[in-house]
């Protein structure tokens, strides 16, 4: 499932309000010193797409969020190739550019769209972008694939490039990470339903994800998702 920006901000006040400077309320504690970041397992982030990055730049930063307000390591963002990387890194330097103070993220008023603008450009600040080949992969133990999919449909596209299960499977295969990394995450939008759901309740998504009778597999054939495909 994509990181819901609005959802996770939600959560975060109900839970999360941390004690600012000068004993105001900072809505977020903001990580600037990534040596101060406690470290956990490493987890990484695959990109697959070589060119047209800067439409996913969004999709790629907003993962790191839920991490930036927990002040947590970010994950490390892995291309395939550098063009990938230069043509990410090109698309966030207007992001990287974006200033906003502290004291503008305190007190009860403060917008979630400049909490959101400034978490944002706050992960473009401190994500390690590398090519995939400049990592030792054994030093991960967790890799997420990004990109945008849909129901029942064994295709991811990322950036201008469209990959299919096949295409997935190589790219996994050729890069060590099949061979390496055992947890292999896919967080492409609706990667593990059969079906769309109606709503995002647990009966719906269940009920998007259940095998049908025979009489249903007969009219529309059997249903599969990015993730039974792959699984097989």
């Amino acid at each position: 499932m994509p990181i819901s920006l609005t959802g996770c901000l939600k959560q975060y006040f109900i839970t999360n309000t941390l004690s600012g400077d000068c004993g105001d309320n900072l809505i977020v504690k903001r990580i600037t010193n990534l040596e101060s970041v406690p470290k956990n397992t490493k987890s990484l982030m695959l990109v697959l797409g070589s060119s047209g990055l800067g439409k996913d730049r969004l999709n790629i930063l907003g993962q790191q969020l839920p991490r930036v307000l927990k002040r947590k390591d970010p994950y490390t963002a892995a291309f395939l190739n550098d063009n990938a990387k230069k043509c990410f890194e090109e698309s966030i330097k207007d992001i990287k550019r974006i200033h906003i103070e502290n004291k503008h993220l305190m007190g009860p008023k403060v917008s979630s769209d400049l909490i959101v603008e400034a978490l944002v450009s706050d992960a473009a600040k401190i994500q390690k972008n590398v090519v995939i080949n400049e990592l030792d992969l054994t030093e991960y133990t967790k890799v997420y694939v990004l990109g945008h999919g849909s129901a029942g449909v064994g295709v991811i596209k990322s950036g201008d490039q469209y990959f299919n299960v096949e295409d997935i499977v190589n790219l996994l295969e050729k890069n060590g990470i099949l061979s390496t990394i055992k947890d292999i995450r896919f967080v492409s939008c609706q990667s593990a339903d059969k079906r769309a759901p109606v709503s995002m309740s647990d009966k719906d998504i269940q009920e998007a994800n259940c095998d049908k009778g025979m009489l249903h597999r007969a009219i529309f054939g059997k249903e599969n998702s990015l993730i039974d495909l792959i699984s097989n």
